[in-house]
């Protein structure tokens, strides 16, 4: 068997992954990366000096953490 893994963590591929017909993806997480960007605008309209880059890292999702992802984001688009 070869593993498949996929790069992105949109819930058709969350919900593949929990099937267990996808090995895994990795996800850059949109909710950190607008939370963070929201964050640093907040500071530079206060005059505060920000980080040129920031990480807001990625995930992991494989099956035991798939329903996990796919709760958070059927949450989110409510």
């Amino acid at each position: 068997m070869i593993p498949v893994i996929g790069a992105d963590g949109i819930i058709e591929m969350l919900e593949l992954i929990e099937e267990g017909k996808l090995s895994g993806t990795v996800a850059q997480n949109p909710y950190d990366m607008g939370y963070l960007s929201v964050e640093a605008a907040t500071k530079v309209m206060e005059g505060e000096e920000v980080e040129n880059n920031m990480d807001s890292g990625v995930d992991i999702i494989i099956q035991g953490n798939a329903m996990q992802r796919l709760d958070f984001q059927r949450r989110l688009l409510r």
